[in-house]
């Protein structure tokens, strides 16, 4: 069976049915390595990124009361994952320690004193561009108001025998992020 247009009773453009009807425009795989994540206040922690997980999203219901079955609807708060990468620590521990500042500075760590002006500000922009398996940009994440929540420990350890290299992780929160498909 080919292809056979439809049109539906509201004039607008035929409907396609038959198996060519479900053939998505874009049959290329998502490749885990072809991703760059650029956060303006850490550089060399983006330089040594390698991975980072794009944020899943939720939404909560709403039971909108009949004499019946409630009816549940979309609505509510929106929650997002948070934005989590994993870095290669630098000899010097550099990346690992503009994040553990960048921590300190979101709150009174010490003392009154550690406290930051508003002028200074506590949360960066943050995009994470995906790209194709020929390194073309395919889609653009675009995060506002991030912060990290957490930073991973560094473990040392004598018993190690291969050399390994050490992984740290992060987790931002963000207030919303945008996704643009180009």
């Amino acid at each position: 069976m080919a292809q056979v247009n439809i049109s539906d009773a509201s004039g607008k453009e035929p409907r396609k049915i038959g198996f060519l009807a479900n053939q998505p425009k874009d049959s290329n795989y998502a490749e885990p390595t072809a991703f760059k994540l650029v956060i303006g206040k850490i550089p060399e922690t983006t330089y040594f990124c390698q991975s980072v997980s794009l944020p899943g999203i939720s939404i909560s219901e709403v039971q909108q009361r009949t004499m019946f079955n409630p009816i549940i609807l979309p609505g509510g708060d929106v929650v997002h994952e948070p934005l989590s990468a994993k870095f290669i620590v630098s000899e010097g521990l550099n990346n690992w320690i503009e994040i553990y500042k960048w921590i300190q500075s979101c709150s009174t760590y010490k003392d009154f004193d550690d406290v930051v002006s508003l002028q200074n500000s506590l949360v960066s922009d943050a995009t994470l561009y995906i790209l194709s398996s020929k390194n073309n940009l395919e889609v653009k994440a675009t995060f506002s108001g991030v912060f990290p929540k957490s930073l991973s420990s560094v473990e040392f350890d004598y018993s190690d025998t291969e050399l390994m290299t050490i992984i740290a992780s992060v987790d931002f929160a963000f207030s919303h992020y945008e996704i643009e498909v180009t």
